[in-house]
């Protein structure tokens, strides 16, 4: 049997002897949010009907908008209401602007645009 090289090491190992901090950190990620299953069944609804019934893509677009009303603190069914007269490529980039709102300036999710290079860059890159 292989011997595990990885198995020892000379620096010593240490133990976080605060229960609290490591609850802290082992509950940062998960929070749980209640959905009341007729708003989620309508949410996913009308994502149905404006995908052309695609079932990943409307699962994906029904838990995006229940978190984001979850975050915005908004009722989702007057997200809806609102987004009812869009087409799908308007309500994307509806909820793409929504996410950014709450998340750091750092790993904003962006857009398909082309962006214009610095002409004084562009002349020190060799093709």
């Amino acid at each position: 049997m292989a011997e595990n090289l990885y198995a020892s090491t000379n620096v010593s190992q240490t133990v976080d002897k605060k229960l609290e901090t490591r609850k802290f950190f082992n509950g940062h990620y998960i929070e749980s949010i209640n959905v009341n299953s007729s708003e989620h069944q309508a949410v996913k609804s009308f994502f149905l009907e404006k995908t052309q019934n695609d079932n990943d893509a409307s699962n994906t677009l029904t838990d995006t908008m229940i978190e984001i009303g979850a975050m915005e603190k908004v009722n989702v069914m007057e997200l809806i209401d609102k987004l009812r007269g869009e087409t799908i490529d308007d309500i994307q980039l509806t909820l793409i602007t929504m996410i950014n709102q709450n998340r750091k300036q750092t790993s904003i999710l962006g857009f398909s645009t082309s962006r214009v290079p610095n002409p004084s860059v562009v002349r020190n890159i060799v093709e």
